[in-house]
């Protein structure tokens, strides 16, 4: 059981974790764009798309970091295998379960970010291509490919890392401050105002 597809647009790169395929990106007026969960490619709805170039077969799991804006379809294939909002909720080929932000339900969330897990128990296959395509705005931050549905484990993983994301993508600048050499720091026994140990 494995990761058998991983794109990664938080750092920027349209290399295939899995295999080190390159994408092809077709821009329109989509772009790589910073947001709160760090990079992402921003779909303009129209022809912003993403092809991956690699066939896959027996997907059983996708892992999406999303924010759709409005009733979206998430083409991800150019035949009928393809995840869909529809009604204010995620539906698919073959989809038999779906979990929003690790809560067992279909109903998208608009305007925010969520971490979607679609599993397919029969499996589904992308034998012409991967491609991601949206038909209306949406920002996407990862797309994962397991060939196993993921265990309670797996889940709350993923789920943890969705949440800590943006803390683990920006990098912090720390400032370090000479300590002076005649400072000599203590603890105060501040009723009698008077040192009662030092600090090592």
């Amino acid at each position: 059981m494995a990761k058998i597809f991983e794109l990664d647009f938080r750092k920027g790169t349209l290399i295939d974790n899995v295999s080190k395929n390159q994408s092809t990106f077709t821009k329109g007026n989509g772009n790589f764009k910073k947001t709160e969960k760090g990079y992402s490619i921003y779909f303009d709805g129209l022809t912003t798309k993403i092809d991956s170039n690699i066939t896959l077969s027996d997907v059983k799991t996708i892992v999406l970091f999303i924010k759709p804006t409005d009733n979206t379809t998430l083409l991800l294939d150019n035949g009928s295998d393809k995840l869909e909002i529809t009604g204010n909720n995620y539906s698919g080929t073959g989809l038999t379960e779906n979990y929003v932000n690790n809560v067992n339900s279909d109903v998208a969330i608009f305007n925010q970010f969520q971490m979607v897990e679609s599993q397919f128990s029969s499996g589904i296959n992308f034998l012409t291509d991967l491609e991601i395509l949206c038909d209306n705005k949406t920002f996407i931050s990862r797309v994962i490919c397991f060939d196993h549905l993921l265990s309670t484990v797996e889940r709350n993983n993923l789920y943890n890392e969705f949440l800590n994301i943006y803390l683990i993508i920006e990098q912090k600048t720390h400032f370090i401050y000479p300590v002076p050499a005649d400072y000599h720091p203590q603890l105060r026994d501040t009723f009698k105002d008077s040192p009662v140990g030092s600090i090592l």
